[in-house]
């Protein structure tokens, strides 16, 4: 149990680093992860513990919904149409939090007395105290930077009060922000020193662990079919979640939701089901491996032309070196490989995932479902396809895009006012075809998030009728 214990310790330590202008270094939905997968061997002992499970489970899509928001709101364009939002998920993310660490330190409060360990009670208390200071006032200090990225692009609001030198709110922002990291950064360090040494403590008990154990052990043997049902609705929480993570969308040449993540979170849901079957966690472990270094290499890939593609967009003089990849038939030939590999890898993972499910429903008698986890293999590897295909098109975009009149082109599209000026544009077939493949690849991303949000309600629906053909038992 002591490894539970530590998990959660992780997961408390990811809220510890402040955000950098909007982004969060270390995102908190990595630490909500890791709390849910500490609290999976306890919930069951205490309701206080289930408490702060669902306020994890909580945390976690509220804090990928951040993520993206704030990066769409730094992306360029008009910032204060996604700022404001990020103040309502700021809110948001305090009110879980602070319900996250209530739960969690009230379970451990009444678990420790039922395991003579009263003596780190006050410890938890103390912990409990810090860290719902430090909620209350790390949510207070990411205020000012969102503010300042709102009336960023006012250079004219003056700060000066009328003073003959005038101070606008874009030369406030560097500040403001370096006054809020330093107040954050010292906070947190406040916040991780005191929670460090409360769960040390409780980590370290010779009575606590020990007692958690054999809780859980009883637990396993008087109540399997509910203890089963919990384990599955977790399960299918990490698995859909996953595929939240499996589409490529590209804002200014960089995806996003990156596949990596999807791909450690499928990992979780796998080594949920091989604990169950009591088989097959070296297959998944191997899998998700494999699946992972491919899915980083094909990051780093796209990135790297993307990089390219943007110099060839917005900048009038470049240096060559920044996109020589894309010059070359070389790079398209790279992408096609690197992206049959990452689909065939993440292709056996899911399809891997997926034949475990079945095994595990068949097993314990959840027979309702199995059908549709078999038809589930068919929008999972379409939405897997999709992204590989986008990857290898917006490469050949970027190849195309070196040409220098399909780079005029580009670069005068916004000012193309005439029928006539662009069907002259068109004439050159390989305008004509950057055209195509451009709209094509566009197109492309869009089915791809469709096809992950069709995946993630069909995963939802799966999960009500298993639950329904455990209830009708």
């Amino acid at each position: 149990m002591r490894r539970y214990l530590c998990l959660i310790f992780a997961g408390l330590a990811f809220f510890a680093l402040p955000n950098f202008n909007l982004f969060d270094i270390m995102p908190d939905f990595i630490g909500a992860i890791f709390i849910m997968v500490g609290l999976s061997k306890m919930y069951m002992y205490d309701g206080n513990f289930e408490d702060a499970r669902k306020s994890a489970k909580f945390l976690l899509w509220i804090s990928v919904l951040r993520l993206i928001l704030c990066f769409w709101a730094t992306s360029g364009g008009r910032r204060d149409y996604f700022v404001p939002f990020t103040f309502i998920i700021c809110v948001l993310e305090a009110i879980y939090m602070i319900s996250l660490f209530k739960g969690l330190y009230l379970g451990l409060e009444y678990t420790l007395m039922r395991a003579d360990s009263e003596r780190l009670v006050k410890r938890v208390n103390e912990a409990f105290t810090m860290s719902f200071i430090f909620v209350i006032a790390s949510r207070l200090l990411e205020f000012a930077p969102q503010i300042c990225e709102i009336y960023g692009q006012d250079a004219e609001l003056d700060l000066s009060a009328g003073a003959s030198f005038k101070m606008s709110m874009a030369q406030m922002k560097m500040y403001v922000m370096g006054v809020c990291l330093v107040c954050g950064l010292i906070l947190g360090v406040i916040y991780l020193f005191i929670t460090a040494d409360t769960w040390i403590r409780i980590i370290a008990d010779k009575n606590y662990a020990p007692f958690l154990k054999t809780k859980y052990e009883t637990y396993l043997e008087n109540n399997r079919e509910e203890y089963v049902a919990r384990k599955v609705s977790t399960l299918y929480f990490l698995f859909t979640l996953s595929f939240v993570f499996f589409f490529d969308f590209y804002i200014d040449g960089i995806n996003i939701v990156p596949s990596a993540i999807g791909i450690v979170i499928a990992m979780a849901s796998g080594l949920y089901v091989a604990n169950l079957l009591s088989r097959g966690k070296a297959t998944t472990l191997m899998l998700s491996l494999a699946a992972f270094i491919s899915s980083c290499a094909s990051y780093v890939f796209m990135n790297k032309v993307h990089l390219g593609i943007n110099y060839l967009y917005w900048v009038e003089s470049y240096n060559y070196k920044e996109f020589t990849l894309l010059e070359s038939k070389t790079s398209i030939y790279a992408s096609i490989a690197i992206s049959a590999v990452e689909f065939i890898l993440c292709s056996a993972l899911v399809l891997f995932i997926l034949s475990q499910m079945i095994k595990l429903f068949g097993k314990e008698k959840r027979t309702v479902a199995i059908p549709m986890l078999k038809f589930m293999s068919v929008p999972s590897l379409l939405t897997l396809l999709c992204a590989a295909i986008i990857r290898v098109f917006k490469t050949v975009e970027g190849h195309l895009a070196t040409n220098k009149g399909v780079m005029q082109y580009i670069r005068n599209k916004a000012y193309i006012t005439s029928e006539s000026e662009y069907l002259e544009y068109m004439n050159n077939p390989l305008i004509s075809q950057y055209e195509r493949i451009s709209s094509v690849s566009y197109a492309l991303s869009i089915v791809s998030v469709i096809l992950a949000i069709i995946c993630v309600l069909y995963m939802i629906r799966i999960r009500r009728f298993t639950e329904g053909d455990y209830q009708n038992k």
